[in-house]
């Protein structure tokens, strides 16, 4: 399998979102062992998605799809407004 850093880095967020079946998840985590751009974008997108998590008060173990976390973001946004 050649690597290819642009579709690992497409899936990295399908796989923070639990939106992989398992041998996807497997392969993944695979492809982020062998190249260490793609881990260290993989661990930039973890961070930065446990810290809206965490700002936006969700479970420690959340599970917030894109739509959902957009419109906590947005919600925030207005209440501040």
């Amino acid at each position: 399998m050649v690597h290819n850093c642009k579709e690992i880095i497409k899936k990295i967020m399908l796989f923070l979102d639990g939106e992989l079946i398992q041998s996807e998840q497997t392969t993944l985590r695979d492809q982020l062992i062998e190249c260490p751009a793609c881990l260290e974008h993989y661990e930039l997108e973890k961070d930065f998605k446990d810290f809206l998590c965490e700002k936006l008060k969700c479970m420690p173990s959340c599970k917030c799809d894109e739509h959902e976390l957009k419109d906590k973001i947005l919600a925030k946004i207005k209440a501040i407004q």
